[in-house]
């Protein structure tokens, strides 16, 4: 799999290039060519702060986990599809131990090849004790990141970063990493998202605005720990329905830690649950855009479960909106076919 230079996140590469010039002790490391590649500039720039290793995952890890017993903090970068083969050392080697080492899976949201694409990556690192589980999809979640690791206790996280340049849809001026963002605040629907599902909701906003629809928007960058404590205040007893969007399968994820959430606690009022992303069934090769569709966690699919919750009819002209921002250019021609 080969990644074209001018696919590069600037926004991720400066920041990093940045957090590596304040400590020595974080190393940047790439597993396997695709990382490489994509961390070029930081080869070329802290070249004594970078380090190559090839792309068996297994080894690479047991490295990573020797380094972090000698005080280093590695920052380990590699495909995310890759995950599901170092899943053994990561357990033993990172995760038992609590080792200060973070893994950034490089997501690529579209492949022709379904091997190669990862919509499971989250819920299998979240099994795992002491990791921290993140997914962004918004370019000032970056700085807070980076923000975030300098100051925290070392444990072991796992970031879900796209390949693509992050647009900066999110316009909440103090974005909480590790915790609940309240994009907008409403009492019939409550709309929980991550990841390139929060740029699906948010893009709505003016259909929401027009029909003068009153909805809370949470969007959440950490998945493990996850907020139970603060989404609890959002469950008013005026509320109609909860639905979870994530680009990832349902189990192990948003939505199941959402179910277990409002099956372990006394809401003010029973409600429905939506869970929309990937359900139990593999998944075909394709592009995001048309992968959300097909498997029911784009506009259409959100605005139609909106419906069924509040029994009314939304007539959100769906055609007239932008494309989802975190899709790249050539991809946005799939939105309406």
């Amino acid at each position: 799999m080969r990644l074209n230079n001018k696919n590069k996140p600037s926004s991720y590469i400066s920041s990093l290039s940045e957090h590596l010039s304040k400590d020595q002790y974080h190393l940047c490391v790439s597993i396997g060519d695709f990382a490489k590649e994509y961390l070029l500039d930081i080869e070329q720039n802290h070249s004594d702060q970078f380090l190559f290793l090839p792309e068996n995952i297994e080894n690479a890890i047991g490295i990573c986990t020797g380094l972090a017993l000698e005080g280093f903090k590695p920052i380990v970068h590699l495909p995310s599809y890759l995950i599901k083969a170092g899943y053994q050392m990561l357990f033993h080697g990172i995760s038992y131990q609590c080792l200060g080492v973070t893994i950034v899976g490089l997501h690529q949201y579209w492949h022709e090849q379904s091997s190669l694409q990862s919509f499971e990556d989250l819920g299998l690192i979240s099994a795992l004790p002491n990791f921290l589980v993140s997914d962004i999809s918004d370019a000032s979640e970056i700085p807070a990141f980076f923000q975030f690791i300098q100051h925290y206790q070392p444990r072991p996280i796992y970031l879900r970063l796209p390949i693509d340049e992050l647009p900066q849809y999110i316009r909440t001026p103090a974005l909480r990493f590790d915790g609940v963002n309240v994009l907008r605040l409403g009492k019939d629907l409550l709309l929980i998202s991550m990841g390139i599902c929060s740029a699906e909701i948010v893009k709505m906003y003016s259909e929401i605005d027009k029909f003068k629809l009153s909805w809370t928007h949470i969007h959440l960058t950490t998945l493990a720990p996850f907020p139970k404590t603060a989404l609890l205040d959002y469950f008013g007893d005026e509320l109609k329905g909860v639905i979870t969007v994530e680009a990832h399968f349902t189990k192990n994820a948003l939505g199941a830690e959402v179910a277990k959430l409002m099956s372990e606690n006394e809401l003010p009022k029973m409600v429905k649950l939506a869970r929309l992303g990937l359900q139990d069934h593999f998944i075909q090769g394709g592009n995001m855009a048309y992968l959300m569709k097909k498997y029911g966690f784009d506009d259409l699919s959100i605005v139609s479960c909106a419906e069924q919750m509040l029994k009314r009819r939304l007539n959100f002209d769906l055609q007239s909106l932008q494309p989802n921002p975190c899709l790249p250019q050539s991809l946005r021609i799939w939105k309406n076919i």
